[in-house]
């Protein structure tokens, strides 16, 4: 058997009901009051998943990892956000489902969606995207990624595909959800969830891939996983409202201006008429103010960094004990291994890293000569969406950390993090959706206004900056070590690297036995990312 597929069997026999315990539990609709979207309806068979411990245990796990150390309110969990996809998904099939597709949009496929909205994050782990970044990097996930890669058409979406999503797939497909959910139709019988909703059609379109026996329904997994998906309208609601950075999206004119359109290749997708370009780009707008009020907020990275240095060993937390436990667990130090206590310890305190360096477009000075692009290049590397590219710039920053590392010498070489964010992304809205005209052509939101190219400039030149995070004690020695290092690769940091850092750059100079370092360029000469 596939090890990953193994993994996942093993983990669902612990957390999934045999059929004895279905035959006691609730039976019935039931409504559910959530403080963004007011009531959620969960129908018969869906109660009975959400109250299984598989799906229970993302109570657990924190919707935006450690934003709450930043934003006091921001401890929703993936749990609720899984019951506002559901609630979403409802609305935009109640939106689409009419006139001709009233009878084409079969019952199943209304379930199917409904249940892929319900179950699309039920794999995600402690601190959800943060601890996705150190299982993707386990050899059975990756394995199991590349298998998955094989099911799409080339150059479809196959290269995004997220590790949490690979786990998702491989959940709902396994022999152990299979079994649980024909005892959850038994439960309900076939009228309430008919045979033709299947574990794999759900799986599917989690992963971006219509149903198999639907292959030209493209927009039956756009719903779950497209450009303007139920899953963004949601977080971003979400988000905004529990970190208190408002971020208003016109729900209600977006789903009104969804509907299906045959896209002249074979598929039917979702698209929007006119009144829904708004909406779009307030999604767009969104993205980038939320990345930069909440997401890399120099405390929620610098708290990020201290928890990936402590997991880096895949054996410190792994696979199997990611899928079992939540936050709860990780904090109560349930199974958790004794030499993360004092890491989990200063977490729980909020003792964590302190901004040494900051590396922006206005905090580095054009270099002297004029032909050195490297680091024009290794930042065009980091914004692509290419992952051979990412990884390239990646391996210089881990250049950057080694010869940091030396400068530093003996005593303070692990006192600093290297931090890296991962930049907002617009292709995917800006190329992905569709906008219907009155006369039936269509164009992508990109054609009709090319924000991609003007968010990027905005975002790489004002917002995205790299960090580097120093324990309070190393702040100075660590920032002096990185001025030299960087200068010693020809990239030249001026004052506003330290000011940003709210450090002060004479004391750093002091660091640097005398050695001056220069002011901001001028705004004819300053060097911008792009």
């Amino acid at each position: 058997m596939d090890p990953l597929a193994s993994l996942v069997e093993s983990v669902l026999k612990k957390l999934l009901p045999d059929s004895a315990d279905l035959a006691i539990r609730p039976n019935e609709p039931k409504i559910v009051r959530d403080a963004v979207w007011g009531m959620v309806e969960l129908l018969r068979h869906e109660c009975l998943i959400v109250d299984t411990p598989l799906f229970q245990r993302l109570r657990g796990v924190f919707q935006t990892g450690f934003t709450y150390l930043v934003y006091p309110c921001a401890v929703h969990s993936r749990f609720e956000h899984s019951l506002g996809c559901l609630h979403l998904a409802a609305r935009v099939i109640d939106r689409l489902a009419t006139g001709e597709w009233d009878t084409r949009f079969s019952l199943e496929l209304r379930l199917m969606v409904r249940l892929a909205a319900l179950l699309h994050d039920v794999s995600h782990c402690v601190f959800s995207h943060v601890s996705e970044d150190v299982y993707r990097r386990d050899s059975r996930v990756r394995v199991g990624t590349n298998e998955l890669r094989k099911l799409f058409p080339q150059g479809e979406k196959s290269a995004r595909i997220g590790a949490a999503e690979v786990l998702t797939y491989y959940m709902l497909t396994s022999k152990a959800f299979g079994r649980f959910f024909e005892n959850v139709r038994k439960a309900v019988g076939d009228q309430c969830l008919p045979s033709g909703v299947t574990c794999e059609n759900i799986a599917r379109l989690i992963i971006g891939l219509p149903p198999k026996e639907h292959a030209d329904f493209k927009f039956v997994s756009q719903i779950i996983n497209g450009p303007f998906d139920i899953d963004k309208v949601d977080y971003q609601t979400r988000d905004g409202y529990f970190t208190g950075v408002t971020m208003p999206v016109d729900k209600e004119r977006l789903v009104s201006s969804l509907c299906i359109c045959d896209n002249k290749r074979g598929q039917y997708e979702m698209v929007v008429d006119h009144r829904g370009i708004a909406p779009i780009e307030q999604l767009l707008f969104n993205r980038m103010l939320l990345y930069d009020s909440a997401y890399h907020h120099h405390k929620i990275r610098a708290a990020t960094k201290l928890f990936e240095r402590a997991v880096d060993d895949p054996a410190a937390l792994p696979l199997e004990w990611l899928l079992e436990h939540d936050e709860y667990d990780f904090f109560g130090l349930n199974g958790v291994p004794r030499h993360l206590y004092p890491v989990i310890r200063r977490l729980r305190h909020r003792n964590i890293p302190f901004r040494a360096a900051i590396i922006h477009g206005s905090s580095i000075n054009p270099c002297s000569d004029e032909d050195s692009t490297d680091w024009k290049r290794i930042i065009k590397k980091l914004f692509s969406p290419d992952e051979v590219d990412q990884d390239d710039a990646k391996r210089w920053f881990d250049e950057l950390d080694d010869a940091i590392r030396r400068k530093l010498g003996k005593g303070l070489e692990d006192s600093f993090y290297v931090d890296l964010p991962k930049p907002p992304k617009y292709m995917t809205i800006q190329q992905g959706s569709k906008i219907k005209f009155s006369d039936g052509h269509l164009a992508t939101l990109d054609e009709v206004f090319p924000l991609n190219s003007t968010l990027n400039t905005y975002a790489q030149q004002c917002k995205y900056r790299i960090y580097v995070f120093a324990e309070e004690i190393a702040r100075y020695a660590v920032a002096a070590a990185a001025y030299s290092a960087l200068k010693d690769v020809g990239i030249q940091l001026n004052k506003d690297a330290f000011r940003l850092a709210k450090l002060d750059p004479e004391r750093v100079r002091e660091n640097l036995n005398g050695e001056a370092i220069p002011d901001r360029a001028s705004d004819e000469g300053s060097w911008a990312f792009q």
